[in-house]
């Protein structure tokens, strides 16, 4: 049960944190702390420290950001201070540029906890780095929607009624339509911004 708190705990402060992160200028200086990756050593030569100890700490991954505002860095040296008083092991966080650092730091061992989208989380589990302990709820609801948007003369259907505020089709059918065709995004696999051209 002990080993479990330090995620419920995550999983609440995290959920915390301030909105908007990205979104304060900062210089370009400022640094998001990102540990390099242990090296691979020969385990009887050179024994790689225990994982929470002061020389390989717990690294928690806290939501990317590429330009982090102060109160995000202080919440996450506030988070691994509680972290390391209640459990007893050594954490440092990490803010990652974006969702696909995110998942790579994971495949590398340089993120061991953190918090990633639906996408994210489905592509680091298919590469099998992560398995979730945890899903987040916001707004009541613990999925994310999605919407695809085309020029109106390109000859797409709406598989959506607006009156009846449901989808008029299943997803595997209405998304049929954009096979073979070129789709463009912002910050893949982020699903919480926009993907477009």
């Amino acid at each position: 049960m002990t080993r479990l708190f330090p995620f419920v705990l995550l999983g609440l402060v995290v959920c915390t944190l301030p909105l908007g992160i990205g979104r304060i200028p900062m210089p370009t200086a400022v640094s998001t702390i990102r540990p390099a990756a242990s090296p691979k050593l020969n385990s009887t030569e050179f024994p790689e420290a225990k994982l929470g100890t002061d020389k390989n700490p717990i690294i928690l991954a806290l939501p990317p950001s590429a330009q982090p505002a102060p109160s995000v860095i202080a919440a996450g040296k506030t988070l691994t201070a509680l972290l390391d008083k209640s459990t007893g092991y050594n954490f440092v966080s990490v803010v990652p540029p974006d969702e696909t650092e995110l998942v790579k730091d994971f495949g590398i061992k340089n993120a061991h906890i953190g918090v990633l989208s639906p996408a994210g989380y489905l592509l680091a589990n298919s590469l099998g780095y992560v398995d979730a302990a945890f899903a987040r709820e916001q707004s009541g609801n613990i999925f994310y929607g999605a919407q695809f948007i085309a020029r109106s003369d390109a000859g797409f259907i709406s598989y959506f009624d607006p009156i009846k505020d449901k989808n008029s089709a299943d997803a595997t059918s209405a998304l049929a339509q954009f096979r073979d065709k070129k789709l463009c995004w912002t910050d893949y696999p982020d699903t919480s911004s926009h993907w477009g051209c």
